[in-house]
């Protein structure tokens, strides 16, 4: 009786409030223009209503709202399998749920349901993957969810839009992928990448990337923690810009790059803290086709001997930093813990390092590597901050420069 006595004070004020009721149920939506309302009539007692034509259970229905209601779709996995929930009205269809590996679309667009769709994963599973279309922006929530496929991808998100990642506090999420069929990541994104919320992801990449952003890659104020403990190739690949505004970024266990943005090549670092342990020979630990960028946050590199030739931070066009703390572990023969082809500017922050290494005569026996703190094609300027970097007999020079060899307090020598 309750909820028939809200039903009328609704439909009486529908004129007042809006010129579309949507009708809300567990399974999703119906929106009724006003001009198609007319009257509301009961029967069987009450327990079923008729609205613009169509009968409704009065038990099924959850509320009747005039602003456009939210797209929503729950997936809960469990060892393969998986239960979802779908309140988008049908504006996203399941295109697959079998054995645990979903794949969904959405026809936001394409409906003229210009909204964003709010995908919340949980649960866990050995032999599950998540698959996601469409061409409007959407966010993933990723809700407390551990995902293996041994067969490819844990994750896909294929949409040219952006893509927001929220990992809900006090969550830890972990992706595995298989390499049975090929694929370009663990959790691969076609689209602008924005991770938000204070949870834990975890990423183990068998197969190449661990983490891999088509467009840029932004961690946001407030972001959470991304371990990468395995990777062939990189452990974070974006194809434009890195940007990173707050969170912590832990990568190990790489045979790539650590960070690696391609085309705009342009990595900024406002906050968060970054470490990143390198694993591969001639590797990077931070590489960048453009600029480097440092306004805030902490970076510390570790090489250890055995990664010959190994750079901690590797620009190509310029670099500088501005505030933030930069520490470097160079201890490979020919290893740097920067390296550039063009110039670096200290003009706030620390550089800490201790370099320990000595020539590299094996990755290049015609070129032998030698090991430094900072070397660089172009110039060397420090404007201000705080420079100190430790070096042992084995190395070239804690700096140098095109023209130049500076101590580790960054005065010429």
């Amino acid at each position: 009786m309750k909820k028939l006595l809200t039903f009328i004070l609704l439909m009486s004020t529908m004129h007042l409030l809006g010129q579309t009721a949507y009708v809300c149920q567990s399974t999703g939506y119906q929106s009724i223009p006003l001009s198609s309302v007319g009257d509301m009539t009961y029967s069987l007692g009450g327990s079923l209503v008729t609205i613009g034509g169509t009968d409704y259970n009065v038990s099924d229905i959850d509320s009747i709202v005039f602003n456009h209601p939210a797209m929503t779709v729950y997936v809960d996995f469990t060892n393969g399998a998986a239960k979802i929930r779908n309140n988008t009205g049908g504006v996203v269809k399941t295109l697959r749920n079998t054995d645990g590996h979903v794949a969904l679309y959405s026809y936001a667009s394409d409906t003229s349901h210009a909204v964003e769709v709010n995908y919340i994963v949980s649960g866990s599973g050995n032999n599950n993957s998540l698959y996601i279309e469409g061409d409007y922006k959407l966010t993933l929530t990723m809700n407390g969810v551990t995902l293996t496929n041994p067969d490819s991808a844990a994750v896909r998100v294929r949409c040219g839009r952006r893509i927001a990642v929220q990992m809900v506090d006090g969550t830890v999420n972990s992706l595995t992928d298989g390499k049975t069929f090929p694929h370009d990541a663990c959790f691969w994104i076609k689209g602008h990448a924005e991770f938000d919320g204070s949870g834990v992801l975890n990423i183990v990449a068998n197969n190449y990337h661990a983490l891999k952003c088509g467009e840029y890659c932004m961690l946001k104020k407030g972001c959470g923690t991304i371990n990468v403990t395995k990777a062939p190739g990189d452990g974070i690949h974006c194809g434009e810009y890195f940007l990173m505004n707050d969170g912590k970024v832990n990568i190990s266990g790489t045979y790539g790059d650590g960070i690696d943005p391609d085309s705009l090549g342009n990595v900024t670092i406002n906050g968060g803290t970054i470490a990143v342990t390198l694993d591969t020979i001639t590797g990077k630990g931070i590489k960048c086709d453009s600029t480097y960028t440092q306004n805030g946050g902490t970076v510390t590199l570790t090489i250890p001997s055995t990664m010959l030739s190994a750079k901690g931070i590797d620009f190509r066009v310029k670099g500088i930093l501005n505030d933030g703390t930069i520490n470097a572990t160079v201890a490979a023969n020919g290893s740097k813990g920067i390296k550039s082809d063009g110039s670096f500017t200290q003009a706030g922050g620390t550089i800490t390092m201790t370099c320990s290494g000595g020539k590299d005569k094996v990755t290049d026996p015609l070129d032998v590597g030698k090991c430094y703190g900072i070397k660089l094609d172009g110039i060397w300027k420090k404007t201000g901050g705080v420079c100190d970097i430790k070096t042992t007999s084995t190395v070239t020079a804690a700096i140098k420069d095109s023209t130049t060899t500076y101590d580790g307090t960054g005065v010429p020598e």
